[in-house]
């Protein structure tokens, strides 16, 4: 009687177990994969070089991004200040991320901060770097990543640098 008891009880704290393991399960699923930003890739930027002058683009009909990186036509080993304004929105967070175009030079991604700006604008700035290539020329995707509410553009720009020491 005693055993049948324990069982019955025992049986109890499992369904209990496997219940409220299901429920925590579905609760991690749906905030994990429910909350996931929209992400949205823009195609490249390719008709302004941004070693020569600031790049201006749409992000969307009614928004406008304009990135620019000095000294203009940047030595690979220049501290880059980088400079990203908004007409239309105002993002939460900006990032910039530079990849070799056609070599891997590690991870060279910049948080950049927001700043005072006029009436209508929102600017992010902030410092970076880039990595020395041997081979003397270097093409430059440059990522500008924007997080608002949740949705995550990703607008990539062109650039190359000249290295010789």
């Amino acid at each position: 009687m005693v055993v049948k008891s324990s069982l019955k009880k025992a049986a109890r704290v499992l369904i209990h177990v496997i219940v409220l393991t299901s429920l925590v399960s579905l609760a991690g699923y749906y905030l994990l994969f429910h909350n996931l930003p929209t992400y949205t890739k823009l195609p490249p930027v390719s008709d302004c070089k941004l070693q020569r002058q600031a790049c201006l683009t749409s992000l969307t009909t009614d928004a406008e991004v304009e990135f620019e990186i000095s000294p203009k036509n940047p030595d690979p080993t220049e501290l880059l200040y980088l400079d990203v304004s908004f007409k239309g929105i105002s993002p939460d967070s900006v990032r910039v991320r530079f990849d070799g175009k056609s070599m891997k030079m590690g991870p060279l991604e910049y948080e950049l901060k927001k700043q005072a700006a006029d009436v209508g604008i929102s600017r992010f700035s902030g410092k970076g770097g880039l990595s020395v290539c041997i081979r003397g020329v270097m093409e430059w995707v440059v990522v500008v990543s924007i997080k608002l509410g949740n949705q995550l553009y990703e607008v990539p720009f062109e650039m190359e640098t000249n290295y010789n020491p």
